[in-house]
C-alpha cells in the first residue's frame, strides 16, 4: 500500500485537487494501486478536497511545517491510531508539486530495493506559463505530458533513466521535503532515533537541512531515484525572502547552536549586506537590525 501525504492552507486547496487527479491517473496508467492520500490543513480555514483524508488541522496562523509533516508521517503508518501499518510507502509530495507519470512505481520500486533508505527523486520548478491550474488540470489525464517540461534542479543530482545513487555525505546537504519517500518501518526508526522533523524550528527554513543531516548522522541511508519526478508548479517568491525574515534568522541560530555551522548562509549574507541582520561572532548568533 502506497500513502502519499502533503501540507496546504486553504489557499492550495486546488492544487492539492490537481494533487490528487494526478496520482490517481498515474496509478491508473502505470498499474499501480491508488494511494491513499491524506493533507495536514494549516492556516485558519478548513478545507476538503474529495478523495483526500484530513489529517489533522493545525490553525495557528503561523504554519508548523515540522510538526505537520511529523503528524503526517504518523498517521501514513498508523502510529496516530494505533493501529501499525507494516510495509508502507510513504510518499511526501508538497502541495504545490505534481506526479510526474512514474513517481509512484519508481519510488516503490527503489524501496522495494532499498527498504532501510530514505528515497528522493528530481525535481523541475515548472515556469509561470506553464503552471496555470487550468492548464495543469487538463493535463492530468495524460500526466506524461510533463515530460517536455522536465529540467531537473541543478543543486540535486540528476540520475539517468530508472537508475539509482547512493548519496555523497556531502549530498545530504541538498535533502528537500518537497518529494521523498521511504517506508512506514523507516519512520519509525526515524521517529525512535531523533523524533522526526525538528519541531523547535518554527515557521520557515532549516528544518529540511537538520532532518537530512540528521539521517546522515543516523546513518540513514539516502538515495537518489531517476525517473521519480516530480513538478513544482511557479508560484511567487522573493530572494531572499523578506517576509521570512526573522523566522530565517531564530532557525539558523537554532541550527548553529544544534550542529555549530550556518545554515542557509546565502540569505543571512544577503540580510547582511543590505544591513538587516548582523553576526555577533561572540554570541554565536544573528541579530535582526530591521530593514532598511
Amino acid at each position: 500500500m502506497t500513502t502519499v501525504v502533503t501540507l496546504a492552507d486553504f489557499n492550495r486547496r486546488e492544487r492539492v485537487v490537481a494533487q490528487h487527479e494526478y496520482l490517481l491517473q498515474t496509478a491508473h496508467d502505470t498499474g499501480e494501486e491508488p494511494p491513499r492520500h491524506g493533507v495536514v490543513i494549516l492556516g485558519p480555514e478548513r478545507f476538503a478536497v474529495d478523495g483526500v483524508e484530513i489529517i489533522a488541522h493545525l490553525s495557528d496562523r503561523q504554519p508548523h511545517l515540522a510538526a505537520a509533516r511529523n503528524l503526517a508521517g504518523d498517521w501514513a503508518t498508523g502510529s496516530e491510531s494505533g493501529q501499525s501499518r507494516a510495509n508502507e510507502t510513504i510518499i511526501f509530495l508538497d502541495a504545490d508539486c505534481v506526479p510526474g507519470s512514474d513517481l509512484l512505481r519508481r519510488y516503490r520500486q527503489a524501496l522495494e530495493q532499498e527498504p532501510s533508505a530514505v528515497v528522493t527523486g528530481p525535481i523541475t520548478y515548472l515556469q509561470e506559463a506553464d503552471s496555470q491550474l487550468e492548464q495543469i488540470r487538463a493535463g492530468a489525464q495524460n500526466p506524461s505530458w510533463l515530460g517536455q517540461l522536465r529540467q531537473p534542479h541543478p543543486a540535486r543530482p540528476e540520475i539517468e533513466g530508472t537508475q539509482m545513487r547512493k548519496a555523497t555525505e556531502q549530498e545530504y546537504d541538498v535533502f528537500w521535503s518537497l518529494t521523498f519517500a521511504l517506508t512506514s518501518a523507516t519512520w519509525r526508526r526515524i521517529r525512535r532515533s531523533w523524533g522526526g522533523f525538528e519541531e523547535t524550528f518554527r515557521g520557515y527554513g532549516g528544518e529540511d537541512t537538520d532532518f537530512g543531516w540528521q539521517m546522515r548522522e543516523h546513518s540513514v541511508p539516502l538515495f537518489w531515484v531517476g525517473g521519480a519526478d516530480a513538478f513544482h508548479m511557479w508560484h511567487p517568491v522573493s530572494s531572499p525572502p523578506w517576509e521570512h525574515l526573522h523566522d530565517i534568522v531564530d532557525n539558523a541560530n537554532r541550527f548553529y547552536a544544534k550542529w555549530g555551522k550556518w545554515p542557509m548562509k546565502d540569505w543571512l549574507d544577503a540580510f547582511e549586506r543590505d544591513g538587516a541582520v548582523r553576526l555577533n561572532a561572540n554570541a554565536g548568533e544573528y541579530v535582526v537590525l530591521g530593514r532598511k
